[in-house]
């Protein structure tokens, strides 16, 4: 069961070399954003404006169907839903 998840988790993570959100550091600034949180929010923006490969990830992110998006900051934007709406 792990194996297929990790392979679903595969299929739908884009290559993103140089992305500073798969730095186990930054990855908490990541993690714990919640969409209503401002200034966690407005921190992981900040980050994520900053990062090599924010024109590759937007691209990978807005490719998605909305209901696959994750939620979060992700490429410069704030997914704050299931459905995959962009608020921000």
């Amino acid at each position: 069961m792990a194996s297929a998840l990790f392979a679903m988790i595969a299929a739908y993570s884009p290559e993103l070399p140089g992305a500073v959100c798969v730095d186990p550091a930054a990855r908490e600034i990541f993690d714990r954003v919640d969409t209503r949180a401002t200034a966690a929010v407005a921190e992981a923006a900040w980050v994520c404006s900053r990062c090599p490969a924010l024109t590759a990830c937007r691209a990978w992110v807005e490719g998605l169907p909305p209901a696959r998006r994750p939620r979060g900051v992700v490429g410069g934007l704030v997914i704050a839903s299931r459905t995959g709406r962009v608020v921000a």
